[in-house]
């Protein structure tokens, strides 16, 4: 008996399900009136994305330098009589940071470095590696020659 009450109930569900469902398709069937197009279709505006580096930055990276503009080499220099020659180099930065004395021996700091007389090593000034030769130690200055450059710089200790 409870088996046939279940199962009637279950038959008026699914008819009714089916039904409705019926019902529904012939609700939204197209109606035979004609209408414009215009009315149904509107028109959609289409998305820009402009990705410019020099008005425009990375949303995810902001503080991010890799879309800035890179600078071209420079053009070699023109001499008299069509011969051309590379550029100068680009000044090395060196910063003389201390003069160490003690008894018998001078040091001088050199970019975070330290050269005695005679002494010749590598050193990161700016973002490339140049080598440095210390010729002298003063009392508040430093000649030094740089590898590329033929004439020895003197390097002097900043005033506080």
């Amino acid at each position: 008996m409870k088996l046939k009450c279940f199962l009637r109930k279950r038959l008026v569900t699914t008819l009714w399900v089916l039904v409705s469902g019926v019902w529904g398709a012939v609700a939204a069937a197209p109606s035979t009136k004609i209408e414009s197009s215009a009315a149904a279709d509107p028109e959609v505006p289409k998305s820009v994305f402009i990705d410019d580096p020099r008005t425009t930055r990375d949303p995810f990276f902001p503080r991010s330098t890799r879309r800035q503009p890179i600078t071209p080499d420079p053009t070699p220099i023109q001499e008299p009589g069509g011969i051309s020659r590379p550029p100068p180099p680009p000044p090395v930065q060196l910063t003389l940071r201390a003069i160490l004395l003690g008894q018998d021996k001078k040091l001088a700091q050199i970019n975070n470095r330290n050269f005695a007389v005679g002494e010749e090593a590598e050193v990161v000034a700016g973002n490339q590696k140049v080598k440095v030769r210390c010729l002298e130690i003063g009392e508040s200055s430093v000649r030094v020659s740089v590898e590329g450059v033929t004439e020895p710089r003197e390097l002097f200790l900043r005033k506080p």
